[in-house]
C-alpha cells in the first residue's frame, strides 16, 4: 500500500496545500537536506518526505538588530538558520547564540504553547521558514506512523502496563517522538515546565544546581514536576549517546485521564527517589513501597517541617521540590556549674 504524502496530510488537516517554492536552488536544497537529517522531529521522515518539507520552505533575509519574534508572541512558524548569528533570551536575559544550521521557532508549535523566548538577529543572515500548516501536517504523518509502536512501548513499561488500551492509545497519540545525538541539550534550567519528557531508549545525564547529577534510563520521565506544577525546570538534561524521547505537552494535559496522569506522577516520583543514596540499593518491591507511601506536602514560610522533639519511629526522609529550607541545629545547655 503507496503511504500517504505530506500534500495529502496536508489537505486532510486544513482543505490547502502549502504553495512549492519553485526558486530554491540545488545549493541550497543540499544545505536543508543536510539540517532536516539531524533535526529532532525531521530525522523521522524519509528522505522524500523532507524533500517536500524542504520544497515548502521560503527564504527570508534578517538584518542585523531585527527581532524574528518576542517572548509570549503566538507561534505559527519555526525556522532554520542559513547564515548570520541570533541571540535567544528569556525574560530579558540572553540564554544561548544561534548560528548556521542550528533551528529554532518549533516548541511553540508542537506543544501549542506561546513563544518561550525572544529571539533577536545580531548579524544580518538569512532563514528558512517553515509554516504552521506545514509543520501541523508532518506531525500528523508521523503520530499515526509512531501510534502502534508508542502502545506496545507502554505496555511494556511497569509505570505503564496497568493502562487500559484506550488509555495508552490515547496516551500515545498525545506525544511526539524526538531523536538527540550525544550531548544535546534536551531541558534547559530555568527555562518554562511546558513539556516533559519520556526516555524511550539510551540514557540521559541531568545536572542540578547543586552539582548533583543523576542517570536515567528507559521509562524514566523527565521534566515531569516542572509540567504539572507549572515550575521553570529546575536542571539540565543532555543525552547521554543517542536518545529517543517521547515528549508530551502541556496543552495535552488536560485531556489525559486521571489513570494516565496518576501513571505520570509515579514515574515522576522515581525519578525524585534517585536522588536518595539507598534508592538503588533496594529491591523492586522495596522500591514500590517507598513510592506507596510517598507524599507532597506543602509548607508555608516559617513553618516547621522537623523538630529534635521527634522520636525515631517518626523519623522521615524529606526531598526538597521547591523553595529553600534553613536548618538550624539545636546546642544542649551546660548546666554545670561555673568554676572558681
Amino acid at each position: 500500500m503507496k503511504k500517504p504524502s505530506l500534500s495529502a496530510a496536508q489537505t486532510e488537516v486544513d482543505g490547502t496545500e502549502s504553495a512549492v517554492n519553485t526558486e530554491i536552488t540545488p545549493e541550497e536544497k543540499n544545505f536543508l537536506r543536510r539540517v532536516l537529517q539531524k533535526h529532532f522531529l525531521f530525522a523521522s521522515l524519509t528522505a522524500e518526505e523532507r524533500d517536500e518539507v524542504i520544497m515548502r520552505m521560503k527564504k527570508e533575509g534578517v538584518e542585523g538588530g531585527q527581532v524574528v519574534f518576542k517572548q509570549g508572541d503566538e507561534g505559527d512558524c519555526c525556522f532554520a538558520i542559513q547564515s548570520g548569528t541570533f541571540v535567544v533570551s528569556i525574560d530579558r536575559q540572553n540564554v544561548k547564540t544561534l548560528g548556521k544550521t542550528n533551528t529554532f521557532g518549533e516548541l511553540a508549535m508542537l506543544y501549542n504553547v506561546k513563544r518561550t523566548a525572544t529571539v533577536k538577529c545580531t548579524r544580518t543572515g538569512v532563514l528558512w521558514e517553515i509554516s504552521g500548516r506545514t509543520f501541523k501536517k508532518v506531525m500528523k504523518l508521523l503520530q499515526g506512523r509512531n501510534l502502534t509502536h508508542l502502545v506496545k512501548f507502554f505496555s511494556d513499561e511497569p509505570d505503564f502496563a496497568a493502562l487500559t488500551d484506550e488509555e495508552k492509545q490515547l496516551l500515545s497519540s498525545s506525544c511526539t517522538v524526538q531523536k538527540f545525538e550525544d550531548k544535546d541539550q534536551i531541558l534547559r534550567q530555568g527555562d518554562p515546565g511546558d513539556w516533559l519528557f519520556i526516555i524511550q531508549s539510551g540514557r540521559v545525564r541531568s545536572r542540578y544546581a547543586d552539582g548533583r547529577m543523576i542517570t536515567l534510563e528507559a521509562g524514566s520521565l523527565i521534566g515531569g514536576l516542572s509540567l504539572i506544577n507549572d515550575w521553570k525546570h529546575h536542571y539540565d538534561s543532555r543525552a547521554d549517546g543517542r536518545v529517543v524521547c517521547l515528549a508530551l505537552g502541556k496543552s495535552s494535559l488536560a485531556k489525559l485521564t486521571p489513570a494516565i496522569k496518576s501513571s505520570l506522577g509515579r514515574a515522576t516520583k522515581k525519578v525524585l527517589l534517585k536522588n536518595l543514596s539507598f534508592y538503588d540499593q533496594l529491591d523492586a518491591a522495596q522500591q514500590n513501597c517507598l513510592l506507596d507511601v510517598m507524599e507532597e506536602k506543602t509548607y508555608a514560610e516559617k513553618d516547621v517541617i522537623v523538630s529534635p522533639d521527634e522520636g525515631l519511629d517518626e523519623a522521615r526522609v524529606f526531598i526538597l521540590l521547591n523553595g529553600f529550607v534553613q536548618v538550624e541545629r539545636m546546642v544542649e545547655s551546660d548546666t554545670r556549674s561555673p568554676r572558681g
